[in-house]
């Protein structure tokens, strides 16, 4: 049976994080990045038949470490021992971790506009954070690879790359990933990427782990991924680090032992349904949520706020500096939209806009943008 994404679900009831905090308003939620689909029949299917045993102790995920390994193999011909596997909570999880890894590196630097946590974990984890800004270069988000390279200089720094990049949907091509690997390396630079979306690619996108194009780099590194974003699980808190490197790996094993629980039984049982039985289901919602970036980008490119289309995830990141609005986020509140505000990302004047909807609903949230954008005020 064909997945049904056209399907409208009610989250009455469920606490769903994405429809709480608009509980008491009209607005449509289009903000946290969970999908608004049903998750794969296989994964539901397998978490019920779970859920029947009477004891939901702790758990080992030994069977899910093979088929990771197999997976990685299969998707982006990286071979991976199954030992190399750290699982966490998620990949926030991971980030923590990931800087209690670098033993004594005190900076953690990061590409932005960036997913919020990039900007919050590292000074929480007693690291100070420096900043190298993307920049917008004919339609298409790029590194400044002077300037990393300039902000990495010192020999004392994490480099915490996201890849697919959120909120900006870029998927970097293995060129940028060599000079970003070449710019670690001569400065002694231990990177952590995380790719979380790497599976939700659209159009003819393709991906590659950074640690996959090298033995060095492989060494250096710590690759952050999930089944979560793609399968539409993130409630069941289940991410995972691959580290070649086996101090690394052990330091991080350390800090995941101390600052981060291990992923629960339903989490371990819903990953490995997903990534074994749910790629029809997956390619099914890649071509659905194609077809969902086309719409937005048909929608809203006439009004100067689309600089550039997602090339992976289901997020969209509009460009809104330039339309004379004080605060965009709270004006299309007002028009009954919830975006993601620009300013959590380290970019005022900016939203993210998810559009893993419905394309009913997708088509009502584009009206109301489409309103608000031509009228300044209620």
């Amino acid at each position: 049976m064909e997945p049904d994404f056209d399907r409208i679900i009610d989250k009455s009831g469920t606490y769903a994080l994405k429809k709480y905090k608009y509980r008491k308003s009209e607005c449509l939620p289009m903000w946290v990045a969970d999908m608004d689909f049903a998750c794969p029949p296989e994964v539901l299917e397998a978490v019920r038949q779970r859920a029947e045993h009477p004891i939901l102790g702790y758990t080992v995920a030994k069977e899910l470490d093979e088929i990771i390994a197999e997976r990685m193999a299969e998707f982006y011909g990286w071979q991976i021992d199954p030992d190399w596997i750290v699982y966490t909570a998620g990949v926030v999880s991971g980030l923590n971790c990931s800087c209690r890894a670098a033993e004594n590196r005190s900076r953690a630097a990061v590409n932005t506009p960036i997913y919020p946590p990039f900007l919050s974990v590292p000074p929480f984890q007693g690291m100070n954070l420096e900043k190298s800004r993307l920049t917008l270069n004919a339609s298409r988000w790029e590194i400044d690879f002077d300037n990393l390279r300039q902000t990495l200089s010192g020999g004392d720094s994490l480099f915490i790359f996201c890849n697919p990049h959120n909120p900006s949907g870029r998927c970097f091509k293995r060129s940028e990933l060599e000079r970003i690997a070449q710019i670690c390396l001569e400065t002694g630079t231990l990177i952590c990427s995380d790719e979380i979306h790497c599976d939700l690619l659209l159009g003819e996108s393709g991906h590659t782990p950074i640690a996959s194009i090298g033995r060095e780099i492989e060494q250096n590194s710590i690759t952050l991924m999930s089944p979560s974003k793609t399968f539409n699980i993130a409630g069941m808190m289940t991410g995972f680090a691959v580290i070649p490197n086996r101090k690394i790996r052990q330091r991080f094993a350390y800090a995941k032992e101390n600052l981060s629980s291990h992923p629960n039984v339903f989490g371990i049982k819903a990953a490995e349904v997903a990534y074994q039985h749910g790629e029809s289901w997956r390619k099914a919602l890649l071509e659905y949520l194609t077809q969902n970036r086309n719409l937005v980008t048909e929608r809203l490119s006439k009004y100067g706020i689309v600089p550039a289309e997602p090339e992976a995830t289901y997020l969209y990141w509009l460009d809104c500096t330039k339309t004379g609005l004080e605060n965009p986020h709270a004006h299309f509140e007002r028009y009954g939209v919830g975006l993601s505000d620009g300013k959590d990302f380290d970019a005022p004047g900016w939203v993210r806009l998810n559009f893993a909807s419905p394309r009913s609903i997708l088509n009502l949230a584009l009206e109301r943008i489409e309103k608000a954008l031509n009228n300044q005020s209620l």
